[in-house]
């Protein structure tokens, strides 16, 4: 039996379920029309393991896409109050955009 938790910010995407619910799910024919993808995770990330799959998945589909890891905890992201290594993962974010722009 497969048990998901209700999504109640995101009832307007549909059943939990639908692949939009999850990016992990997504089909592999779309995955191959991403553009470059980066993606930023703290070791302590509640969503650290299927980060690291999710980058895996899309590097396999042929996926450009960087990985930036870093010490600390979600959301953590942009946060120079807490965390120098939330600016890092911003800059680095916006060094690998400006490439492809």
């Amino acid at each position: 039996m497969r048990y998901t938790l209700p999504y109640h910010y995101s009832t307007s995407v549909g059943s939990t379920d639908d692949w939009r619910q999850k990016p992990f799910d997504t089909p592999n024919a779309l995955l191959k029309l991403f553009p470059p993808t980066y993606i930023v995770l703290f070791t302590h990330d509640i969503m650290y393991d299927i980060g690291i799959l999710f980058h895996e998945k899309l590097r396999r589909q042929g996926v450009h896409t960087g990985l930036y890891i870093a010490p600390g905890f979600h959301g953590f992201y942009g946060s120079d109050r807490w965390s120098r290594f939330g600016v890092e993962a911003v800059l680095w974010t916006a060094q690998n955009i400006r490439k492809h722009t």
